[in-house]
């Protein structure tokens, strides 16, 4: 019987090829390198410092101004406690 080499994935940003020697998991998936990317601001992402909401991969800035608490900040300064 001959030897059938397993099929490279398919990377979930691109679609090309990602061969074992070139490939990051992230999100139980094979990624190229340079396809770990902010879907918000496109800058390049450690694999270890990435949010991942509903699919999708964002640095902490982008996660938080999409993800984060609404509405904190505003009004609750000093100027509202003043008498």
């Amino acid at each position: 019987m001959p030897f059938k080499p397993t099929p490279s994935p398919n990377c979930p940003k691109c679609g090309k090829q990602v061969y074992f020697n070139e490939q990051i998991k992230l999100q139980e998936k094979a990624w190229h390198k340079d396809c770990i990317r902010c879907q918000g601001c496109n800058k390049r992402l450690d694999p270890a410092a990435v949010n991942d909401p509903e699919g999708g991969i964002y640095c902490q800035v982008c996660y938080r101004r999409n993800f984060g608490i609404k509405g904190y900040g505003y009004g609750i300064g000093a100027g509202c406690m003043a008498e």
